[in-house]
């Protein structure tokens, strides 16, 4: 294979806007949303959180077609549900001429969101502003010098009572000119330490390089670092713009063409450094929705191309094949790897003939294929205009076996055409037994004994197979899923995310802020320290989040949540009575039923907390009322 052209992809990076007042978080925009494989939304909207959403009042926002009302405590308890990262667009143009009224406003409303009064904030992201350089009915656009000192004072302000529970995106400027001007603006030290990220969008038509327009936009961030602000890249917004080239603006061309120009714009993100993105348009009156609006549960071939990005590409990089794919002016080939898998998808242009067969070359991969398979995207009807329906359908390619690894090809049968096709290693003749990695990025994968593996430093990928595995991610962020049998998962340093799959595993995840499934069986989870998120999944599952703030879901079946020692204050989403229990035996101070609720059991709106001297419980949709002795250990 070539070299990698771009860092590992995030989950971050597969994120969707949600529009108040057009989308509903009632109606279809979930459904739509889960089979994008969205991981973050970006709410309310860009114009529509410049124009109507209020710092003093957040859940008073327009109403759906259907009549909801998505205000942000209902936006966070749905992001919380589906564990989703939630992504907050704040208000600037309104305060364009009195920054310092901004300043006050924006203090109040973060004091009642540190509190919890719109619900838990922890892990979003807060970004300041939208397109300052249009304007947003009924305000103006602003200049780069007013967006840039409203900027500078509201990330330090964000930063100073929020610390570090949430992330902090600010605008790159439009052209280099207000790219200068708003890093000059960021004259103190605590405002350029207090920037996580830096957003734009990106719309080009679909006859326009996306490669150049994209490079240029991440110059003008990467330049960020030229005063002290090392961020990540937050492209908030973008898809095929909405108004094509007028010669080949047709009904056919525009909407079978955008499928593989959003492939082409996601690939040269990556290639950038483009940390996190949010597809905008979900469900649009608009020619490059990626569904029908509201109401309508439909999903067009866009939006599957989308989805299928979503299933391929976490955990690999792009790889530049260099020119022995097949690529052409009528075809294009884009490929991603890791040490496990190669994904490649080939995207048909206007083809001058009926159909195209492409060849792609696979000299010099480091372990045997040991499986490949394929599926088109075909467009299948238009459903009015620009709205075209696909499907995606199973492909067979043709292997060959080439000096220093092996051919595979397939035939493109329509213009706009995408084939994917998926390469397994055989990575179980390689590995065995004690298996450990380095300090870099390792993906290692066990065979089918049962195998000890060591991930050592770096983002690692971690797979277990058949048999009682035993993951350690090591240092740095990893990824641990046990596979088949009773698995042992430790994350031990770094952000990690350990996933159990089938048997009864149990999962331990260390240090820092750690997510962990259990998958199917009996599974015991151990978040020990930092803000862990804790999935049970289905079967009897243990769950015990340790010290930090933490999000416990039990999933499906009977659960038992565990506390002890300072446990900080915990959230249990599904707590069930009819089934779940609630170990507090651990929990000084709590000696028995009476005692917790006489002095520890509180109902604060339509959640029930536990409160101790080492931690808050809080049962989020549970009613007093509905707790007995039969629902706790002592």
């Amino acid at each position: 294979m070539g070299r990698y052209a771009s860092q590992t992809i995030g989950e971050g990076f597969f994120g969707a806007n949600f529009l108040a007042g057009r989308d509903s978080l009632t109606g279809t925009f979930a459904d739509k949303a889960a089979a994008l494989g969205a991981t973050l939304l970006r709410y309310p909207g860009g114009g529509i959180s410049e124009g109507s959403f209020d710092l003093a009042n957040p859940d008073a926002m327009p109403p759906a077609n259907n009549g909801s009302i998505d205000g942000l405590s209902r936006f966070l308890a749905h992001t919380a549900a589906t564990g989703q990262q939630a992504a907050l667009v704040i208000p600037t143009k309104r305060y364009a001429d009195n920054p310092d009224q901004g300043v006050a406003d924006l203090t109040d409303f973060l004091h009642r969101l540190k509190a919890g009064a719109y619900g838990d904030a922890r892990g979003m992201i807060i970004e300041i502003g939208n397109e300052y350089y249009s304007g947003s009915a009924p305000y103006p656009a602003m200049t780069a010098a007013q967006y840039g000192e409203l900027a500078s004072r509201f990330a330090s302000t964000i930063q100073s009572i929020m610390g570090d529970t949430v992330a902090i995106s600010v605008q790159t400027g439009k052209t280099a000119r207000d790219n200068a001007v708003i890093k000059n603006a960021f004259d103190l030290a605590a405002e350029r330490d207090a920037v996580d990220m830096l957003s734009f969008h990106e719309y080009p038509w679909r006859l326009q390089p996306a490669a150049e327009r994209m490079a240029d936009k991440i110059a003008l961030a990467a330049s960020w670092s030229k005063i002290g602000v090392d961020a990540d890249i937050f492209l908030s917004e973008w898809n095929v713009g909405s108004s094509a080239d007028a010669t080949r603006d047709s009904e056919h061309d525009y909407a079978e063409a955008q499928s593989s120009t959003l492939l082409e714009i996601a690939t040269e993100a990556l290639k950038g450094g483009v940390d996190y993105a949010a597809i905008w348009g979900v469900q649009q009156r608009t020619r490059t929705a990626l569904g029908a609006d509201e109401g309508d549960g439909r999903v067009w071939a866009p939006g599957k191309l989308v989805a299928m990005l979503g299933e391929s590409l976490p955990g690999k990089r792009v790889v530049d094949l260099g020119a022995a794919t097949g690529s052409s002016d009528e075809v294009k080939v884009y490929a991603f790897e890791d040490r496990a898998q190669i994904t490649v998808f080939i995207a048909a242009r206007d083809l001058t003939e009926d159909q195209a067969t492409v060849t792609i070359d696979l000299t010099g991969v480091r372990a045997g294929i040991a499986d490949v398979r394929g599926d088109r995207l075909s467009f299948t009807g238009h459903s009015g205009p620009y709205k075209v329906s696909g499907s995606v359908d199973p492909v067979t390619p043709e292997l060959a076996e080439i000096a220093g690894g092996v051919s595979a090809t397939v035939t493109l049968e329509a213009d706009y055409e995408i084939v994917r096709l998926t390469f397994d290693r055989d990575m179980g003749d390689v590995l065995r037994q004690l298996i450990r990695g380095n300090n870099g990025d390792d993906y290692l994968a066990a065979g089918a004994g049962n195998d000890i593996v060591f991930g050592e430093g770096g983002n690692d990928v971690l797979i277990g197979a058949a048999g009682r595995d035993r993951l350690r991610g090591g240092q740095d962020a990893d990824r641990l899923v046990g596979g088949n049998g009773d698995d042992l998962l430790f994350g031990e340093g770094g952000a990690d995310r350990l996933i159990g799959a089938n048997g009864d595993d149990q999962l331990f995840g260390g240090y820092h802020g750690d997510v962990l499934s259990g998958g199917s069986g009996d599974d015991r989870l151990f978040g020990s320290t930092g803000a862990d998120r804790l999935r049970g999944d289905s079967g009897f599952d243990w769950l015990d989040g340790g010290m930090g703030a933490d999000w416990l879901f039990g999933g499906a079946g009977s659960d038992i949540f565990v506390f002890s020692g300072r446990f900080g204050n915990d959230l249990i989403f599904d707590f069930n009575p009819g089934q779940d229990l609630i170990d507090l035996s651990g929990v000084k101070g709590i000696r028995d039923f009476d005692d917790l609720v006489e002095n520890h059991l509180i109902q604060r709106g339509a959640h029930t907390h536990i409160v101790a001297d080492s931690g808050d419980i809080a049962l989020r949709f549970t009613d007093i009322s509905d707790l007995d002795a039969a629902n706790f250990v002592f």
